[in-house]
């Protein structure tokens, strides 16, 4: 009421600016207080329902006539009433009430609208149904969207994500396709039409949600986009092609930022490279892939840190603490006070231990490739390699105060499973190069290494099987398979692990199921034999 008597005297324009400046903000109360001299009934003022008060206040540009040289009364309200319903509606999808919010924008476009702010209601509209499992609605309001202005991209782009969902890759591939090539399109702006209106919706309508969601996105990360979702899906000379496309954007020193506020999600650059490693490999380019890699290490080499110590509490350190491993971890010792695991130190370690990660990654790539090329010494090495750093980070247990569950606590635990996933495959590698040289035992350590750090690996367990049968050791073959049998952990069982893999580590499929299957044969015809 203060902001009412106050503005009693204000002509039509300020209060409208003051309105504007208001929705930007999203303060309802205020716009309503503004509007309380205006016409309109007692029971809508005293609701709170803005969008019902907002519809019953008549405007009258009796009290200013030059108002109508620029915009008429009627059409002034419709662009305020509009920008609120917008705003509103995104409170409301915000909360996760994608229902009533659905609602707000199909009432919104029965609005005289301009066909921008028609393609957003429409688009808005979309992801409401989206979240509501109704793909196919979604996709109508996206394409109405994109009828209306062609220039909202966000439409396109989710669009490519409910095919994704709904399983038709062709067509998402063709979205995503044309999403590249519209925003390679240099943006023409109207600026007679722009800059001669001194009220219109995109001025009113300050909302950070809608400026990232409408913002046009840059043609790097369609091409990210492209390329992730390429490698995913095993078009693999799509995937090295847009990848080397990304990497010599990163070469490039006038595309530093390249991806701010974008409507992709995007991992940092050293795993783009990593991950355009594994398309490389998967394309058989072993050569590239070294090179690739060593890119990585130069360029972290100066920032990885020498040694680093990471906590876990006890009562989260399940799948980042491999059981009956107690030799890989230490008790968290008395010295360490609780100030030092403070979420601005955590988040410090975390990028340490990402430094760590990447560069042991980048290693462990390279002696893969070494052993494709048939180059066991070059393999050992950087396997050696990329295992020794991983062994500088040590894990220790804490009383579960000193990592609580903020997002930073969860990232570390993560980063601490893929630790020990990419150890255990190292240990792997390693061991296979050591069994191509003839060098069995060092092979079987190996081994029996890997399953320490990752004992849901089945390669791991493959040839930790194949070693001991081997050396002739089969009795004790026999009696750790049936260890895995009986823990469920059957060798046979390829695709009950890796669902929550980092991109970069993909497992290249090298075990087939007729592998496995001679295998568990070969050790049940032995037990059979070896019955009296």
């Amino acid at each position: 009421m203060i902001i009412a008597a106050s503005l009693h005297f204000i002509n039509l324009p300020v209060c409208s600016g003051l309105c504007g400046c208001w929705i930007a903000s999203w303060r309802k109360s205020w716009i309503i207080s503004v509007f309380l001299g205006w016409p309109s009934s007692t029971s809508e003022r005293s609701s709170g329902d803005i969008l019902k008060f907002m519809q019953k206040i008549s405007f009258s540009a009796d009290s200013n006539p030059l108002l109508l040289h620029v915009m008429s009364a009627g059409e002034l309200k419709d662009q305020l009433y509009s920008c609120i319903v917008l705003a509103h509606g995104m409170e409301i999808l915000a909360s996760g009430k994608y229902l009533e919010a659905a609602q707000i924008f199909k009432e919104a476009t029965s609005l005289s609208l301009s066909m921008k702010m028609q393609s957003k209601i429409f688009t808005l509209s979309g992801v409401c149904f989206q979240n509501l499992g109704k793909p196919q609605t979604a996709l109508q309001s996206f394409r109405r969207a994109l009828e209306a202005d062609f220039s909202c991209l966000y439409a396109l782009y989710q669009s490519s994500l409910v095919y994704r969902q709904l399983g038709m890759a062709d067509a998402e591939f063709e979205t995503l396709h044309l999403l590249c090539r519209a925003v390679s399109v240099p943006e023409k702006r109207d600026l007679i039409f722009d800059d001669l209106k001194l009220i219109y919706p995109d001025k009113l309508l300050r909302n950070p949600a809608l400026i990232k969601m409408f913002k046009k996105p840059c043609i790097t990360s369609v091409k990210y986009c492209l390329a992730q979702r390429s490698l995913e899906s095993g078009r693999i000379d799509d995937a090295v092609e847009h990848y080397l496309d990304l990497l010599e954007v990163f070469q490039e020193e006038k595309n530093q930022e390249v991806f701010i506020d974008s409507i992709v999600s995007l991992p940092r650059i050293p795993e783009i490279y990593l991950e355009a490693a594994a398309s490389l490999f998967k394309a058989k380019k072993f050569w590239d892939v070294t090179l690739v890699c060593e890119e990585v290490i130069k360029k972290i080499a100066g920032i990885v840190p020498e040694k680093l110590t990471i906590a876990v509490p006890l009562k989260d350190s399940e799948g980042c603490i491999p059981p009956n491993s107690e030799s890989f971890f230490t008790q968290l010792e008395s010295c360490y006070q609780k100030e030092e695991y403070s979420e601005t130190v955590q988040e410090q370690k975390n990028e340490k231990l990402n430094c760590i990660l990447w560069t042991a990654a980048a290693y462990f790539y390279q002696g893969w490739a070494f052993t494709e090329l048939k180059d066991t010494k070059e393999s050992i090495t950087h396997l050696s390699r990329c295992i020794n750093l991983l062994l500088t980070v040590h894990i220790v247990q804490s009383d579960g105060d000193c990592i609580n569950n903020s997002e930073t606590g969860k990232i570390t635990r993560e980063a601490v499973k893929l630790l020990h996933r990419l150890k255990g495959l190292a240990f792997v590698r390693r061991g296979i190069s050591f069994m191509e040289r003839g060098q069995e035992k060092e092979a079987l350590l190996n081994f029996q290494l890997s399953q320490q750090s990752f004992p849901e690996s089945v390669d791991g367990a493959f040839w930790l099987l194949e070693a001991l049968w081997r050396l002739g050791r089969k009795d004790e073959a026999v009696s750790y398979w049936q260890k895995l049998q009986e823990s469920r952990q059957s060798v046979v069982d390829i695709n009950s692990i890796h669902r929550d893999a980092v991109l970069f580590l993909l497992p290249q499929q090298e075990l087939s199921t007729s592998d496995l299957e001679t295998l568990n044969k070969k050790i049940e015809e032995y037990r059979s034999q070896a019955k009296p």
